[in-house]
């Protein structure tokens, strides 16, 4: 479960803050933030990538896997880019290929050339993505929130229907859907790297296994790891078991004997599954704001792992928490993990600190044991 705890250190580094050129985001972007989607405009399962370094280097990646239906290899084409970050507009300085160029690769080339351009100039001249602005919609479903802005898109096929959303590094673009409401683009996961040693950006393989053509997952640990992770659940709930209330700061939840104490303020289930509650770093941000940063934040791919944003869900529970729920892949062991995190503020005050609870599980334990797991996390509240 080495993976599941890895956020409580690495999530509030401190890093570099700033923006695209010609527009100043609601939140700025960090160093080593990235984002993915998948574009439906290709004849095969295929993803484009964007890094950010710094204000003035930036990563693009086009990933396609190996395409078993269609006989089409693996295909990779990566560009880290320079820009000028006096300039108020995409002003490219430089350009290197960190992958080998092939035949044909031309074509994809200028597809992230150009959707750089593209996507930073319609980011300059959509200045409403702001939670706070009358046109920003909120739903119940975290895919329809954002702002919308009807545009012409040549590479997508005319007209077409852009939703923006400040969780969403870069441009804060999430889906592009065609004339006739169809997506042909959208947010697969969002992530950050934490060095430049880190390849969780260059090693993203999608969510439909997370291997390469011929790639086997070859560390003998690993291989127990993977078989127990993807065989039926192993855990054993004991029916009617004496239930105890458990209270951090503003947040109180029910557990059961089925749970062991491994140290303060976290509870494991046999090795499958853990419960932790903590508090969140203060913020000089007003509380409301951070929330906001808050649900950014914790969504983000970390290490090697992957938020499949298909399966994500941002929502209120009935007593007003805020209630995350992922699924991650995690390719080491080909395997998801289902986690739902829970944030209430402490106070109404600037600079609050934040009362945090966080549920995981290896997927296939969570849907075996599913009516459990809910009933449970049902008793969060505030």
């Amino acid at each position: 479960m080495k993976k599941i705890a890895a956020f409580f250190t690495i999530l509030f580094l401190t890093v570099s803050a700033f923006a695209l050129p010609g527009f100043i985001p609601f939140f700025q972007d960090e160093s080593g933030e990235f984002v993915y989607y998948r574009d439906y405009s290709f004849n095969r399962e295929s993803y484009v990538g964007f890094l950010t370094y710094d204000d003035a280097t930036y990563e693009l990646r086009y990933y396609a896997p190996f395409d078993k239906e269609q006989n089409l290899p693996e295909k990779e084409v990566t560009i880290l880019l320079s820009v000028n970050p006096a300039s108020d507009f995409m002003d490219l300085t430089g350009e290197r290929f960190l992958t080998e160029i092939k035949a044909g690769d031309s074509e994809i080339i200028n597809y992230l050339h150009d959707l750089m351009y593209e996507f930073n100039a319609r980011r300059c001249n959509t200045l409403d993505v702001t939670p706070y602005s009358t046109d920003y919609i909120t739903t119940k479903s975290w895919w329809e929130n954002g702002f919308a802005s009807y545009e012409d898109f040549n590479q997508f096929g005319g007209d077409v229907k852009i939703y923006y959303d400040i969780t969403v590094p870069l441009f804060n673009i999430k889906k592009i859907l065609n004339n006739r409401n169809e997506v042909i683009f959208k947010v697969a996961t969002t992530g950050r790297i934490l060095s430049a040693a880190d390849t969780t950006f260059t090693s993203f393989r999608g969510f439909n296994g997370g291997l390469a053509e011929g790639q086997t997952i070859t560390s003998s640990e690993n291989k127990k790891d993977a078989k127990k992770t993807s065989q039926e659940s192993s855990i054993k709930i004991k029916k009617n078991a004496k239930k105890t209330e458990c209270q951090n700061g503003n947040i109180f939840f029910t557990l059961d004997e089925n749970w062991s104490a491994s140290a303060e303020n976290m509870w494991w289930l046999s090795d499958r599954a853990y419960i932790a509650a903590s508090n969140l770093p203060k913020s000089s941000m007003r509380t409301a704001i951070y929330l906001f940063y808050l649900n950014r934040r914790l969504i983000q791919s970390t290490q090697n792992t992957y938020v499949d944003f298909s399966k994500l869900e941002i929502s209120a529970t009935s007593s007003g928490l805020i209630k995350l729920h992922t699924v991650t892949w995690q390719p080491e062991y080909n395997t998801s993990m289902v986690s739902v995190k829970f944030i209430s503020s402490t106070s109404t005050e600037e600079s609050a600190s934040l009362d945090y609870v966080v549920f995981s599980a290896w997927e296939n334990d969570y849907l075996s044991n599913q009516k459990y797991f809910d009933s449970l996390l049902k008793t969060v509240s505030q």
